[in-house]
């Protein structure tokens, strides 16, 4: 009885409130009516917005260059030396020890990676993530939460050292329908448009009445940095931590959000132009009380709650009910520039000592990771024998070393005599290649991890996060 589940939708490009719901009958409460509220929850309480902050900090990497193709070796258990890390551990955690590995930023933001996101935060900063959810619609003013009686700041108090932004660290969390019009600012092609409830006023005789119109919207976002956050945003309902939760017919994007314990749990979701909805649950009363066991109207019981799960099936059928008939809008697609970023030449490290590789590749704005087995080259031993990638990459990507067991490498064998389609060509006198990372956008499990990172403990079978 003291869950609730609230929900907020909006349109679009006006800030249009479409609908505004939650899971209790209107009237006083008693000890006969328990359940009884006239609190407008989804604009009044406050809960814990989890991950779905992260697609804030996706747009901010988006506008200051960092591309799609970025990718971070994110362990179970991350020790920020930028941020205040929170304890228990002096780090920041993944929801399950099996998201460990390397992710790029499409696979990290479907799998919702924690301490991915808080690298990417780093090179960002915070004060540009809470820079870009105000100018989407965020509030950075102190609202009025009626559960708790008080003012509570939403951005006002956040800090340039609160790293836990980008998985909804905010002191008191956020309402419902803040976090539907930030997610319908990227709807809008990057137009943010405050909700409003009021569409024009007449008396009697409806004649118009003058009244005070919501301020004009304004284009928080270009718009090829907003449509590339959409595209991003895509592959939770189709791979990530919502899959299987996505529209009838029509293609959707979107983000869960789980806080610590199951506090509170989210989805946050849309389609272009048309709706942009928020479905939070949690205790308004006890905000960071864990939800525990729930169950659902068909008597499921549902444990624990995450974002993926209850919410992400009320974003569904309330979607589904209110665009049946619509025309289907198709998701716009990501801009070549933006997702690709800011790319720089990766220098050749080859010949030169592991320390040498570490400072030039980090002085040109690079991570250096270690493959787990030398290979035989002409190198001398204990040097770089080859490195992946070379040429270009995105600024931050990891080049990953191979080092020389100082030994010559053996001729290839040639294909067996008669049997035909060989390989073709020879040996080419060069070092083998490292392993090959996981590719930047296609969906896949994350690579190992390089040796000189923490290796991830054995799958748990932990939920994902958000």
């Amino acid at each position: 009885q003291r869950i609730v589940a609230m929900s907020a939708a909006v349109k679009p490009g006006t800030g249009e409130v479409l609908g505004l719901a939650a899971d209790r009958p209107y009237g006083d409460k008693s000890k006969a009516n328990p359940l009884l509220s006239k609190v407008n929850y989804p604009i009044h309480s406050f809960l814990q917005p989890g991950s779905t902050f992260k697609a804030f900090t996706l747009a901010t990497a988006l506008k200051q260059g960092i591309g799609i193709h970025l990718r971070l070796y994110a362990p179970p258990c991350y020790h920020s030396d930028v941020f205040a890390n929170p304890q228990p551990g002096d780090c920041f955690h993944n929801a399950g020890d099996s998201e460990a590995g390397t992710f790029d930023v499409v696979s990290g933001t479907a799998n919702s990676v924690n301490t991915f996101f808080i690298q990417l935060e780093e090179k960002t900063g915070v004060l540009a993530v809470k820079q870009t959810a105000e100018d989407m619609g965020i509030p950075d003013s102190s609202q009025f939460d009626v559960v708790q009686g008080q003012e509570r700041p939403i951005l006002a108090d956040v800090d340039a050292s609160r790293g836990s932004l980008t998985i909804g660290g905010l002191t008191y969390g956020a309402p419902a329908i803040d976090m539907a019009t930030g997610y319908a600012t990227l709807a809008a092609h990057g137009l943010e448009c405050d909700p409003h409830g009021i569409v024009d006023i007449t008396d009697a005789k409806g004649k118009p009445v003058a009244w005070t119109q919501p301020a004009a919207c304004h284009q928080a976002l270009d718009p090829s940095v907003a449509d590339t956050v959409t595209s991003v945003l895509e592959n939770v309902l189709t791979y990530g931590t919502a899959a299987g939760k996505g529209l009838a017919g029509r293609p959707a994007a979107g983000k869960t959000g789980t806080t610590d314990d199951q506090a509170a749990a989210w989805f946050v979701g849309y389609t272009p132009q048309q709706i942009a909805m928020a479905v939070a649950m949690g205790d308004p009363q006890h905000p960071s009380t864990p939800m525990g066991a729930v169950t659902e109207g068909g008597g499921n019981v549902v444990d624990p709650v995450f974002g993926g799960t209850i919410p992400a099936d009320i974003w569904q059928m309330a979607m589904n009910a209110a665009l049946a008939g619509k025309p289907v809008v198709p998701l716009p697609a990501a801009v070549g520039t933006v997702a690709n970023g800011k790319t720089a030449p990766i220098p050749s490290v080859v010949g030169d000592t592991l320390d040498e590789a570490r400072s030039v590749l980090s002085g040109s704005g690079f991570t250096v990771s270690v493959t787990a087995k030398p290979i035989d080259s002409d190198v001398p031993a204990g040097r770089v024998a080859a490195q992946d990638p070379s040429g270009y990459g995105p600024v931050g990507d990891i080049v990953y070393l191979t080092l020389s067991t100082g030994k010559h490498p053996k001729p290839s064998k040639s294909p067996h005599p008669g049997n035909g389609g060989g390989p073709g060509g020879g040996p080419g006198g060069g070092p083998p290649a490292p392993p090959t990372p996981t590719p930047a956008v296609t969906p896949t499990e994350p690579a190992a991890p390089p040796t000189d990172s923490p290796p991830p403990p054995s799958d748990s079978g932990s939920p994902p996060s958000g």
